[in-house]
Parts: C-alpha cells; structure tokens; sequence
C-alpha cells in the first residue's frame, strides 16, 4: 500500500509478546509536520502490518488498537486510508484520541494488540 524505499524510515518497536498476545507501536520518523496525514496514515499502516509479519502475526489478527491523532480535523482523512487498509480485512476494535502534542513531528501514532 505504501511507497517506502528506506525501511529506516520506520520508528521500529519491539513487539511486547505475552500469552499468545503481543503490542506493538507503530510510526514513522523523519515524516515532518508538512507531510499529509494521509501519507503518514498509508506509512504507519504499512509499518504495523510489516510488524506484525515479522512477528509471525497479521492484520487480520489485530483485536484492538489505539490511534493517537494530533488534529482530530484530520480524523476524515485519515479514516479513508484506514478504510483502504481494512476493506478486505476483519477490522480490530478501535479507540481514537486526539494527542495535540506532536511527538517528533509525527501526526499520528498507532498502537496494537494482536494475535500471533
């Protein structure tokens, strides 16, 4: 879905794996404040479902996440990119907060709890 060349562009996180179950963050750095939030989204995405891949799990196992947004005027946006990513897939419970304080200059971060 997304068109990163460099994995380095990727903030990767350690899945956390207890009992069957594991957390993992997802983000990206390096994107600044004037990158779309629908690109960031498409990236954070892609990141997690690359997580999750390497942690021998997948989207369709995700059974919660919770998505930090920094502008929740962007929350229309972003919610088309997670359409496009959860269209063929069964869709996790998901809680959305807004978190105006940017965190190296990123507009959204996600975090999960899958199956693996």
């Amino acid at each position: 879905m997304g068109s990163v060349k460099n994995s380095k562009e990727y903030l990767n996180y350690a899945p956390l794996k207890i009992n069957g179950l594991m957390t993992v963050k997802s983000n990206i750095k390096n994107m600044g404040n004037n990158a779309p939030i629908e690109e960031q989204a498409n990236l954070t995405l892609e990141n997690l479902s690359n997580l999750l891949q390497s942690s021998g799990s997948c989207l369709n196992n995700l059974l919660s996440t919770t998505v930090y947004l920094c502008d929740m005027k962007e929350l229309d946006a972003f919610e088309k990119v997670w359409q496009e990513w959860f269209k063929d897939k069964k869709e996790p419970k998901r809680f959305i907060v807004e978190s105006p304080n940017e965190i190296q200059n990123l507009k959204l971060e996600i975090i999960s709890t899958a199956a693996f």
